[in-house]
């Protein structure tokens, strides 16, 4: 999970990078490249987005704080009189 928000991030700032050069008029080859590569990175996003919910779905308490997380301390369990020394 610590991997796949800082991917979709970065893709996330490609796209808004290639609008911005969508809205040039006067682009040389490597935006135009850049351009192209859009629709990939949105279905890029898009796998992403289905992978982080399935991880926030499958691992409810992912994003607690390990203090908010209740661990069950174990019960002392007496010695038994049958217990043969």
């Amino acid at each position: 999970m610590a991997a796949l928000g800082p991917q979709k991030r970065n893709k996330v700032k490609k796209v808004k990078i290639i609008e911005e050069l969508e809205a040039k008029t006067d682009l040389n080859a490597d935006q135009l490249e850049k351009i192209a590569k859009k629709n990939e990175l949105k279905e890029e996003i898009d796998k992403l987005d289905y992978y982080i919910n399935l991880y926030e779905k499958t691992h409810p308490d992912w994003n607690k704080a390990p203090e908010e997380v209740k661990v069950e301390e174990p019960v002392p369990v007496a010695p038994s009189e049958d217990v043969i020394n």
